[in-house]
């Protein structure tokens, strides 16, 4: 390094001043180009990756809600089916439905008197052919021999 700087002390100050005007233009030029250039390409880079990350979450955003409202339309559909199942089976096999609550994929049935071997069959019925699970269900017997009331709760999907 000394004999840098004594070579540099050597040269006559004109060539001093051409020297330092060199070395610090190279020097700029190395911060430009090595150092803040690469790092400004880099920040756009970035900035175009979030841009595209969130146009996909808007995008994202869009179909979970068109799907949500497709899910909801889809619970009437299945409710209504449900409905329509539980109305047209009862009357299949000759019960009296006194109540019925469809709620979502599920529904809360009351059975006036029927005659309890009806009753199993249309359970069977419900569980084995159309899929329904049995949540809940209370059985009374009636006055009349093998006549009962029945309470149950079914699901679909279950």
């Amino acid at each position: 390094m000394n004999e840098f700087k004594q070579w540099f002390l050597d040269q006559n100050p004109r060539d001093q001043m051409m020297l330092s005007v060199g070395g610090v233009a190279v020097l700029l030029y190395i911060l430009i180009f090595m150092v803040l250039l690469p790092m400004q390409n880099d920040l756009e880079r970035t900035e175009k990756r979030n841009m595209a990350a969130l146009q996909e979450q808007e995008e994202v955003r869009q179909l979970a809600g068109q799907l949500l409202a497709r899910q909801q339309a889809g619970q009437g559909a299945v409710a209504q089916n449900l409905t329509s199942l539980l109305n047209d089976s009862t009357r299949e096999f000759g019960l009296t439905m006194e109540n019925l609550q469809p709620s979502g994929t599920s529904a809360r049935v009351r059975l006036g008197a029927s005659n309890f071997n009806k009753v199993l069959a249309w359970l069977n019925e419900m569980e084995n052919k159309h899929g329904l699970q049995i949540n809940d269900v209370t059985i009374t017997a009636d006055r009349s021999p093998g006549v009962v009331q029945v309470n149950l709760q079914l699901t679909q999907g279950g």
